[in-house]
C-alpha cells in the first residue's frame, strides 16, 4: 500500500467533515446546488459511457436509467430533496416496525433492556411520520442534520486514516465503541459490491489473497456474497480452525412473515465441506478476514462460546430424523446437514432463540461473540448486516500492525461446483 493510498481515508474524512461544516452553515442553499451538479455529472458519466464503451443490452439499459435520473435531479433539485426525505420518512416507518417484532421477540424471550428498544422504536417511528407527512417543515433542517451526520462519518474517516498511518501495536479496544456506519439501505448492497470486484479482479488475473503476517488466524469471519437476489445481502460465520459455527433460520416449519422470521438454528460444521457445499449448492464465494487475538481475547471469546454452547438443545432436519426417506427431504437444512454433515442445535433461551433477519440474525450473532474481544462494529441504528461487517474488518486490514492477519477470497469455478455436487450426490439449489 503506497504512502498516497493510506493518505486518502484521512484526506476523504477531512473533506466530508469541512463539507458537513459548510452544509450547516449555508443551509439548504448547498444542498440544492449539490444535487443539481450530481445530476449533471450523472448525466455526463452515462453519455459518455454510452458512447466510449461497447456494453450489453442490460448495462445499455441501466446507463440509460441513470441519465433518465441525473436528469430530474438537474432540472427538479428541489423536488428530488422532497423525494429523498419522504424515502427516508418510509424507511424510518419500516425501522420502526422492525424494532417493534425485535421487542415482541424480547418480549417473548424474557429479555432485559427489552424497553429500550421500544423507546428506539418510537423516536423512529415520530420521525419518520415528520419525514413523511411534514416534509415542507424538514426540508430547511435537512442540511444541519445532513451536516451533522457528515461531520462524524468524516471524523470516523479521519481515524481509520490516522490508525493506517501511524500504525502501532493496534488492537481491538475491549470497552467497545459505537461506529458510526454507513445506512443500512447501502450496507446490504455491499456484498453484491463486492462479488462484482471479485470477478473482475478474476477476468483481470489479479491475486485475490492478501496477507500481512504469516501466521494461523484465531479466528475467520466468513463474509458470504452471491449473484441471486435472494442470497444477495450475505451472510456471515465464524471459523474457529476447522470448524464453522453459523447461525440462521434453518428449522423451514417455523418460517414466519415470508421467511424473515423463525427458531434460530446454530450449526456447526467442517469447514471444508460447509465452504464447498456453500459454493456448490448457492453458487456463493466468501471472503474471509483472519484475527490473531490476544490472550485476553481469545479467553473472552472462549468464554462466550462457553455461554452459548451450555445454553442449546440438539436439533435435526428431516433428513437426519428420517435417513431412510433422507433423499425426499430438500428443503435447505436437509441439504446443509447431506452436504456436510453438520450438527444442529436451538438456543434454549435468550435474544438468540428467535430469528429476525433485521435484527437477531447472523451477523448480530457473530457480533455477540466477536464483540467480547473489542470490535467496534456497533451501530447506532442498532442493525447490522453482512456489509456493515465487510466494511469494518476491510477497513481493519488496511491498518498497519492490524489483528486484521489476511483477508481471502473462496471461489470455486462453475465447472468445480458442478462437479463437487456430482460427487456428494446432490443438485444445485433451485433444480429439479
Amino acid at each position: 500500500m503506497s504512502f498516497l493510498r493510506k493518505k486518502t481515508t484521512a484526506i476523504i474524512g477531512i473533506l466530508l467533515m469541512l463539507y458537513g461544516i459548510v452544509l450547516i452553515c449555508l443551509k439548504s442553499t448547498l444542498l440544492i446546488y449539490s444535487v443539481y451538479i450530481l445530476g449533471a455529472l450523472i448525466c455526463i458519466v452515462s453519455v459518455i459511457d454510452l458512447l466510449i464503451h461497447q456494453r450489453d443490452l442490460k448495462t445499455k439499459l441501466y446507463l440509460i436509467g441513470s441519465f433518465i435520473i441525473g436528469l430530474i435531479m438537474f432540472n427538479f433539485p428541489y423536488f428530488n430533496l422532497k423525494v429523498l426525505i419522504l424515502l427516508f420518512g418510509l424507511f424510518c416507518i419500516g425501522d420502526f416496525i422492525a424494532k417493534m417484532i425485535i421487542f415482541i421477540q424480547y418480549m417473548k424471550n424474557k429479555i432485559k433492556y427489552r424497553y429500550f428498544l421500544l423507546m428506539d422504536a418510537v423516536f423512529y417511528l415520530f420521525g419518520g411520520l415528520i419525514c413523511t407527512f411534514k416534509i415542507n417543515w424538514v426540508v430547511p433542517k435537512l442540511s444541519i442534520y445532513l451536516g451533522i451526520y457528515l461531520i462524524l462519518f468524516g471524523f470516523r474517516f479521519l481515524r481509520d486514516g490516522y490508525e493506517e498511518l501511524i500504525g502501532g501495536n493496534h488492537q481491538f479496544n475491549t470497552n467497545r465503541r459505537h461506529r458510526m456506519t454507513i445506512p443500512v439501505m447501502f450496507t446490504a448492497l455491499i456484498p453484491k459490491g463486492v462479488l462484482l470486484g471479485i470477478e473482475k479482479a478474476i477476468a483481470n488475473h489479479e491475486e485475490l489473497d492478501e496477507i500481512h503476517e504469516d501466521v494461523e488466524a484465531d479466528v475467520e469471519i466468513m463474509i458470504h456474497t452471491a449473484p441471486s437476489s435472494h442470497n444477495m445481502m450475505g451472510h456471515v460465520d465464524l471459523c474457529f480452525g476447522n470448524t464453522v459455527i453459523s447461525y440462521g433460520n434453518y428449522d423451514y416449519t417455523k418460517y414466519r412473515l415470508f421467511d424473515t422470521i423463525g427458531d434460530g438454528v446454530i450449526i456447526v460444521a467442517s469447514k471444508d465441506r460447509y465452504i464447498k457445499f456453500s459454493q456448490s449448492y448457492l453458487d456463493k464465494t466468501l471472503v474471509s478476514f483472519g484475527i490473531k487475538f490476544t490472550d485476553e481475547q481469545r479467553q473472552r471469546v472462549d468464554e462466550k462460546l462457553l455461554e452459548i454452547f451450555t445454553n442449546v438443545e440438539p436439533w435435526a432436519p428431516r433428513a437426519k430424523r428420517d435417513p431412510e426417506h433422507r433423499d425426499e427431504y430438500n428443503e435447505y437444512s436437509s441439504m446443509l446437514y447431506k452436504g456436510t454433515g453438520a450438527c444442529f442445535y436451538k438456543p434454549k433461551s435468550g435474544r438468540f432463540k428467535s430469528f429476525f433477519i433485521f435484527g437477531t440474525n447472523c451477523v448480530l450473532f457473530a457480533d455477540s461473540i466477536l464483540g467480547r474481544a473489542g470490535t467496534d462494529i456497533l451501530n447506532v441504528n442498532g442493525m447490522i448486516t453482512p456489509g456493515n461487517y465487510y466494511d469494518y474488518f476491510n477497513s481493519e486490514f488496511k491498518k498497519k500492525n492490524s489483528l486484521v492477519v489476511f483477508k481471502k477470497v473462496y471461489y470455486m469455478k462453475e465447472q468445480k461446483r458442478k462437479d463437487y455436487l456430482k460427487h456428494i450426490g446432490l443438485k444445485k439449489h433451485g433444480t429439479k
